[in-house]
């Protein structure tokens, strides 16, 4: 009974964070608007009007697979929890504000990609969300939320993976104030860090098959 009781419970906090993830790219995608297209317009007038919305849809794209990381870590983290808490909810909420800004930060970057400030803003919205899981994934273990079978060493590769996402970013979010494009560079560099392949050892604590 009690763990049905905390299926139901992680997954209702799962069905609204799936809900609230979905509204978030509805609402990227929507600033991604067509070129507008003179009418007898050809060859290279139509290429160059669709150049002009290149960085709308390269803020998009960054951001949507920041997400998706976001969204499948956060899959895989409550498969291991054990137990749900007042706290965790509220830790959820946390992270899911953050998450909503995203749309914000994104719409700034696509519109200002040289400003320096729109690097930080965008930055600091995706700190805020790292900082957020963080500091759930510390309630989990702290009060042993998390599956007792789920091993030190598999917990210490996730501390790390979400230390170094988190440093990475903070790098990122200052270097825009030097050059937004390698800041924008290192943020897809965040991603990127978890297609990493992974210890055989948390592969199998995910239950993927191990070649």
């Amino acid at each position: 009974m009690r763990t049905q009781r905390v299926h139901a419970e992680t997954g209702r906090l799962l069905a609204f964070s799936d809900g609230v993830i979905a509204i978030i790219i509805t609402l990227m995608i929507l600033e991604v608007h067509l070129p507008t297209v003179e009418p007898g317009a050809h060859g290279l007038q139509v290429w160059q009007a669709f150049g002009a919305m290149m960085p709308k849809l390269l803020a998009y794209v960054l951001s949507f697979v920041l997400l998706a990381v976001f969204w499948v870590n956060h899959h895989t983290l409550f498969a291991s929890v054990s137990a749900s808490s007042h706290a965790l909810l509220w830790h959820n909420c946390h992270v899911l504000f953050w998450a909503s800004m995203v749309p914000l930060a994104t719409a700034f970057l696509s519109d200002h990609p040289d400003l320096p400030e729109a690097t930080a803003i965008y930055g600091g919205v995706q700190l805020m969300i790292l900082v957020a899981s963080n500091a759930m994934v510390y309630h989990l273990i702290r009060h042993k939320l998390i599956r007792d079978d789920l091993s030190p060493k598999v917990q210490r590769y996730y501390i790390r993976l979400n230390a170094s996402t988190v440093v990475l970013t903070a790098i990122a979010t200052i270097v825009g104030y030097w050059s937004t494009t390698i800041a924008i560079i290192l943020f897809a560099a965040v991603a990127g860090l978890y297609f990493l392949p992974r210890p055989i050892e948390v592969q199998i604590a995910e239950g993927d098959p191990v070649d």
